[in-house]
């Protein structure tokens, strides 16, 4: 039995004014719900849209996720002030996560998994969030 998740995203998202209306709401994988936002970022800049896309991904866990919602909530994330300023991502690092995939890897992304690859990826989300929990 393949073990596939779902979530609803919002098209146009609430924090651009979209609504919990049946047609704004579409049902995605999760890999397709992190290139959802991806795109958003790219186009429209918006850093409620790259929180979501670096969290679906699994780039930055929850205590990140944390930070950068409160860090959004103040001021602009610029120099300093930005929540990756320093911590765990390069610079180098942040550039390739942001830089565009290419078609074939979005294809690849949007591949079915095996359940033999499903319970890998479980078992590991499951590992290192008990290691942020050893941390914490």
């Amino acid at each position: 039995m393949s073990l596939i998740i779902y979530h609803n995203h919002h098209i146009i998202p609430r924090h651009a004014g979209g609504t919990d209306a049946p047609e704004n709401i579409v049902r995605l994988t999760v890999p397709e719900h992190a290139e959802a936002h991806r795109l958003l970022y790219e186009e429209h800049g918006r850093e409620e849209d790259e929180l979501a896309w670096l969290c679906l991904s699994g780039y930055i866990g929850k205590e990140e996720i944390i930070w950068m919602k409160l860090s959004l909530a103040g001021k602009k994330n610029k120099g300093k002030n930005h929540p990756f300023y320093g911590k765990k991502h390069s610079p180098e690092t942040l550039a390739k996560m942001r830089k565009p995939k290419s078609e074939e890897t979005k294809l690849k992304m949007r591949k079915p998994k095996s359940p033999e690859t499903c319970e890998k990826m479980r078992k590991a989300q499951m590992g290192n969030q008990n290691a942020r929990k050893k941390i914490a």
